[in-house]
């Protein structure tokens, strides 16, 4: 039987030897994950980043960390807003500072997070690589898991009249498929830029 998330997160805790109000912190966390308008970004999302760091995290130099910034990457999360990676990164600080983790991992985990806004450029540190291609690996599933993930942005986005969610989609859409590689590490690419780049091809004919 599969863990529960309050138990991988406590498997968590113990490795990072932070027992002071981590319970509350998942508590708090799920609540976030909860929050009315969510429909992609929930605790279900991020289980399927932990899934992929397992596959993804080999090369890690700082697993932990890199698990616990999945953890926390989209706890804060609002469609209307362009700053929810530096949110999350602030909420994270205060909260896992509270918790009485090391400061050493609260700044690794604060950048992670701060990577998942996936800028452009590639970054230079592997960890940083890893949860990137973690948070993509949707992208490269097979069609009825990216269409329910398409779905579900949609729903995500309902505020947006439909003419402009289709333009700046397919805009988000072609910026991925101009990269040279979607994905940034060598696992991650020989599992999913192939099917990724199909899905995504498929998704701006639809658009």
């Amino acid at each position: 039987m599969p863990a529960s998330d309050l138990e991988l997160w406590n498997d968590l805790g113990i490795r990072l030897k932070a027992p002071t109000s981590w319970d509350n912190t998942f508590v708090l966390l799920r609540n976030q994950y909860s929050a009315h308008g969510r429909h992609y970004h929930t605790l279900t999302h991020v289980r399927h980043c932990l899934d992929e760091l397992s596959h993804l995290g080999n090369t890690a130099l700082c697993f932990d960390s890199i698990e616990l910034a999945i953890w926390l990457h989209d706890v804060v999360y609002d469609s209307q807003k362009t700053d929810n990676e530096k949110l999350s990164a602030d909420w994270s600080t205060q909260h896992l500072s509270h918790a009485q983790v090391s400061p050493d991992v609260i700044q690794t985990v604060a950048s992670l997070i701060l990577t998942t806004r996936h800028s452009p450029s590639v970054p230079a540190d592997q960890d940083h690589r890893i949860i990137i291609d973690c948070d993509l690996a949707i992208l490269g599933q097979g069609k009825e898991i990216f269409d329910r993930y398409e779905q579900q942005i949609r729903l995500e986005y309902s505020w947006v009249e439909e003419t402009l969610f289709r333009k700046k989609r397919g805009e988000f859409l072609q910026s991925l498929l101009a990269r040279p590689w979607i994905f940034l590490t060598e696992e991650g690419r020989k599992r999913y830029e192939t099917p990724a780049r199909k899905n995504l091809e498929r998704s701006l004919k639809i658009l």
